[in-house]
């Protein structure tokens, strides 16, 4: 686009102020007005058509930048508007609708995407804001099972998608805002379900297309064997447990799992590299149809393909975005720049779907495809070299986005990537999707196919897990900061710079405050309590100057380990165990994979094996923290066997009493200590504010309907504010941050207010 100064502003530079001003737009606190954007536009536009020949080129660039945060806020308000309104949080509703995708099993229960096409009884109001709309389906019975593309009747209760309780958890406003669904829906038991037959339409039938695939393979190789030929030949990734994802996370391989654009762009090539075949063995072809013609939409149909195998995911979709533009400009026999394809690619994702700026998936895939050109054009390498270079390029270059999105880094990552990437790509993936081509025709040699595939597969995987995980860690680099991720993105520029620029290497240096960011703790004398929102289950975190607690685990699985992380948390001396239910010790194998230097207390009877729990204290940092109760000849079973720890200092005392009853409130009330600060369980709370009147209260987490209608209003937890931020400093009284007091981002709806707290 010429300027009219002789200086044209190219394409690949309209569309990143493009990208810069959705990015922003998407990542701010609050969506900007819509007026406001539209005045920028028209001044933009003025700008460019009649200001001064030296300003137009800026001009430009910002109606690029303004008009990428409009497409975003679009499309933004438009998610907002959709989504299920907060005065319809609880409500009960019967409807009918189809399954979209594949459903899947999760925490017990099965998950699915679900179509609202007719609200049968509900509030008023509701079936004008829910037909039509997609919604995230859980069923928690056993038994439960919804097909792919098919169509039930059903009673569900709605919930807005929450915000994220707190860093490194899940944030389900957003993935609800980026996967296109306005509301959370939990099957009632009472009401009967009701299957309604096979839904109409293409895509119900290409997913129970791709349901009876992965029965196919899972009956052919077993649940085991099966679950990686799955992945990688029709996108189906239900089949891997968390083991296999750890695995996968420690090695930096879960790009090369289940069918990403990386798998679309090979296919691609090997339906290219066919056509060129057919072509060499006929030539006469080209006579009708120029042989570079033919391999383009050959290449394109063939990942057309395979990314409805997948299911349209969103990085297929964008390869294929990618292909088609290469496609075009054969067509229109122009040869393109490399940075035009990825541009004009960039463009559409934009203009079809502004929300994928919000998916790391995006900045990986279009990352990596910037970092190949600009690290990988300078120069033809052989083969090899070149292939080492672009994995040497890909690995460093991606470091930012890897901290940003995953707050972790592989350290074996480049290595491992150089062995796999050729492995799955030019040995597994054609054997899988050999198979599923055979399948229909002959099903005996599908099925061998797809075991040579798992085999291969199989080999891959024995090796990764004989390196132990401290040869092949994952470095946590905990939240970085905007001035690590810019010292960071100058680094790497600098080290892609071609040879011969001086000082090359020093660029690794401005790596350094990424990879080790600096976490700020409480100053001496002083206590930070984290009281996290966990599911069904207690987790607090009691730092001082030195030192790390950590007060109960929480429920089963990785939900605190990740928050921990997020928190820069990289030592944790002790785990104190108040009580050893599931939803108090549940989380401890966990914990202690990831920190098994730290130092285990539980109370008896806890079926652990660490120093007891029974009169045990700590003394450090000018902090003792010391066991209340339970006493030594106090009997294990009892339901009062509940731990109470104390907390003293120069700052006074804090009680963390756990799920004490009334009797043990009033045996440590009747010891005379004055805490400023009181933590329980919501059921046994009022009994403790009842002793101690003056404390600070603080539940440990969500209460129930019933308990929160009798709570006082200023009573804190962590359910309705998030991660709670107790800091209790030496001069001062004690305050309370909450992760949800503000917003962190448009798509957390409106904050928690001061009294909810």
């Amino acid at each position: 686009m010429d300027t009219g100064q002789g200086r044209p502003i190219h394409l690949p530079a309209l569309v990143g102020a493009a990208l810069v001003g959705a990015s922003a737009c998407a990542l701010a606190p609050t969506l900007p007005p819509l007026g406001l954007l539209a005045l920028g536009l028209v001044l933009a536009v003025l700008g460019s058509c009649f200001g001064a020949l030296w300003l137009r080129p800026a001009a430009l660039l910002l109606l690029a930048l303004l008009f990428g945060a409009t497409l975003l806020r679009l499309e933004a308000g438009a998610v907002l508007d959709a989504r299920l309104h907060t005065a319809f949080d609880g409500a009960t509703a019967r409807f009918e609708g189809h399954v979209l995708g594949l459903p899947r099993y999760d925490a017990g229960g099965l998950v699915a995407r679900f179509r609202v096409e007719r609200v049968l009884v509900g509030p008023e109001g509701l079936a004008e804001k829910l037909e039509g709309q997609a919604i995230e389906l859980r069923w928690f019975r056993d038994g439960a099972a919804l097909s792919a593309g098919s169509r039930w009747q059903l009673t569900a209760g709605l919930r807005p998608p929450p915000p994220s309780p707190g860093p490194g958890q899940a944030d389900t406003a957003r993935r609800a805002a980026v996967e296109g669904w306005v509301a959370l829906a939990q099957v009632r038991g009472a009401e009967p379900v009701l299957a309604l037959g096979p839904a109409s339409g293409p895509m119900a039938v290409l997913d129970r297309w791709r349901e009876v695939r992965a029965v196919a393979i899972e009956a052919a190789l077993g649940a085991s064997d099966g679950r990686f030929v799955r992945a990688l030949s029709i996108g189906d990734t239900r089949g891997l447990a968390e083991a296999d994802w750890s695995l996968l996370r420690r090695f930096g391989l879960t790009h090369l799992i289940a069918i990403s654009g990386f798998h679309v762009a090979l296919v691609a090539l090997l339906g290219v590299a066919a056509v060129r075949l057919v072509w060499w063995c006929w030539p006469r072809l080209a006579l009708r149809w120029p042989r570079p013609l033919a391999a383009a939409w050959a290449g394109l149909a063939v990942a057309l393909v395979y990314a409805g195998v997948a299911g349209f995911s969103l990085p297929t979709v964008r390869t294929v975005l990618m292909i088609a533009v290469v496609a075009l400009a054969r067509t229109a026999l122009r040869s393109l720049p490399p940075l035009q394809p990825l541009a004009l690619a960039v463009a559409l994702v934009l203009l079809v779907d502004p929300l994928a700026v919000l998916t790391p998936g995006f900045w990986l895939s279009c990352g990596g495809v910037l970092l190949l050109i600009w690290g990988c054009g300078h120069a033809p390498l052989p083969l090899a070299r070149g292939f080492l270079r672009a994995q040497w390029v890909a690995s460093l270059g991606l470091l930012p986005i890897l901290a940003v999105a995953f707050l972790a880094v592989p350290v074996l990552g480049p290595l491992a990537n150089l062995l796999a990437i050729p492995w799955i790509s030019l040995l597994v993936v054609p054997l899988a999707v050999l198979g599923l081509l055979l399948e229909p025709f002959a099903p005996a040699l599908a099925v061998l196919v797809w075991a040579a595939a798992a085999a291969a597969m199989g080999l891959l995987e024995q090796g990764l897990w004989a390196l132990p995980e401290t040869l092949a860690p994952l470095w946590r680099t905990g939240r970085p900061g905007l001035p690590a991720l810019a010292l960071a993105v100058i680094g790497l520029v600098w080290l892609l710079l071609p040879r011969g620029v001086p000082a090359r290497p020093a660029g690794l240096l401005l790596l350094l405050p990424l990879l080790w960011p600096p976490t700020p703790r409480p100053a001496a004398g002083e206590l930070e309590l984290l009281v996290f929102d966990l599911p069904q289950g207690d987790a607090v975190a009691l730092r001082t100057a030195r030192h790390t607690l950590l007060i109960d685990t929480g429920p089963p699985g990785r939900a605190l380990v990740e928050a921990l992380h997020a928190g820069g948390l990289r030592r944790l001396d002790r785990i104190v165990l108040t009580r050893g239910n599931a939803g108090r010790a549940g989380g401890l194998a966990a914990v202690q994979a990831a920190w098994p230097q730290a130092q285990l207390w539980s109370p008896p009877g806890a079926n652990t094996t660490p120093l007891t729990l029974t009169g045990a204290s700590w003394v450090g940092d000018d902090l003792r923290i010391e066991v209340l109760h339970p006493h030594a000849d106090f009997p294990t079973g009892d339901a009062e066997a509940t731990a109470v720890l104390r907390v003293s200092g120069a700052f006074g005392e804090v009680l963390l009493a756990g799920d004490g009853g009334p009797w043990i409130a009033a045996r440590i009330a009747a010891t005379g200590i004055d805490p400023g600060l009181l933590l329980a369980g919501p059921a046994v709370l009022q009994h403790w504010q009842a002793r101690f009147p003056d404390a600070l209260a603080v539940a440990t987490r969500r209460p129930g309907p019933a308990l929160s209608r009798r709570w006082p209003a200023p009573l804190a937890h962590p359910g309705q504010a998030g991660r709670l931020r107790l800091v209790v400093p030496v001069f001062a009284p004690p305050r309370i941050e909450a992760w949800r007091a503000r917003p962190r981002r448009w798509w957390d709806g409106e904050p928690a207010r001061a009294a909810m707290l």
